[in-house]
């Protein structure tokens, strides 16, 4: 005969059973919508569910697309170097110029993506995500894959590069230059790097050191175009400013020795002071570069010309209109 086997006195004897009854009945329903949620995934191709995501992001339900697409690749996770694959060309096609370039849904799905990458945990993937991030204008989001790059190889000298453009584009200029010099330090022949900050000291008026950093490019790859075009561009930048201080120069000191045109001065005073000031101007105007100094020499001129002709010089009057 057999004997009970639990504690419980036959009188609760129902109670138990209807208590265990309800819960088994709540499990087996949380199991049946978790076992549909999965079926869905498990009978529907890996390829026609990332292409259901896209969908989804591109009518900006990017928190459901993202949902779907980290679903599918957890199930298929055989599938998810292919699934960031898909991803990164239907985003670049969203990134292509033309009427159906589109940011925001780039940005939606290479954040997914991101997501699909990190569970890879694979740092030449999310590298390149965080690149196709940058260039679809994703700059926090990059910045952040970059800094998961860094978990996985600390000492990539590209990583600290890519960290210094993406603080660049935020104007965070000071920490941009400290991982541009990270970069070069674990690389010393990173000509990018110099270039890159060339370009920020030359954003901060700092043309002279910006110079010095493209030639530093240019010294490490000689054929850096980019980097060529910015010294080219960092010299005429230079010599328009050397112009500009000899232009205020000859408005402020050409005139200095000349009288100021009162009774007092004499008029040998005024005569020599004149053939002083047109020697001047013409040796000026003959070692300045062509039209640079022309025109702001003959407003010079014209200033004074209520004093000049006091000296009464018609001779030197005439080399003076001359």
């Amino acid at each position: 005969q057999m004997q009970p086997c639990c504690k419980y006195r036959w009188t609760s004897f129902p109670r138990f059973m209807i208590t265990l009854i309800l819960l088994s009945n709540h499990v087996s329903t949380e199991w049946f919508k978790w076992a549909d949620s999965g079926s869905s995934v498990a009978d529907t191709r890996w390829d026609e569910l990332i292409s259901e995501g896209v969908e989804l992001h591109s009518k900006y339900m990017h928190g459901k697309a993202r949902d779907l697409i980290v679903r599918t690749a957890k199930y298929h996770h055989s599938k998810q170097s292919q699934i960031i694959s898909l991803l990164l060309e239907r985003a670049r096609a969203m990134l292509a110029d033309g009427p159906g370039r589109d940011e925001v849904c780039a940005r939606g799905i290479l954040e997914s993506a991101m997501a699909v990458a990190q569970m890879l945990l694979d740092a030449e993937t999310i590298y390149i995500v965080s690149n196709e991030l940058i260039a679809a204008n994703s700059v926090p989001a990059a910045l952040e894959g970059y800094h998961f790059v860094l978990k996985l190889l600390p000492n990539l000298p590209s990583a600290y590069h890519q960290i210094g453009l993406a603080l660049s584009r935020m104007n965070r200029f000071d920490e941009s230059f400290e991982n541009y010099y990270k970069a070069i330090s674990l690389f010393p022949r990173y000509a990018i790097s110099y270039n890159n900050i060339g370009v920020l000291l030359s954003k901060m008026g700092r043309v002279e050191e910006a110079l010095s950093h493209y030639l530093a490019a240019v010294e490490i790859d000689q054929n850096y175009l980019d980097a060529q075009n910015n010294v080219k561009a960092a010299r005429d930048q230079l010599a328009t400013k050397e112009k500009e201080a000899s232009i205020r120069k000859l408005r402020t000191s050409i005139f200095d020795d000349f009288p100021d045109g009162s009774a007092d001065a004499s008029e040998d005073i005024m005569r020599a002071s004149l053939r002083r000031l047109i020697s001047e101007a013409q040796t000026r105007r003959r070692q300045a570069p062509h039209g640079v100094l022309d025109e702001e020499l003959r407003a010079s001129l014209a200033e004074q010309v209520p004093r000049i002709a006091l000296a009464g010089d018609a001779e030197a009057l005439f080399d003076l209109a001359t």
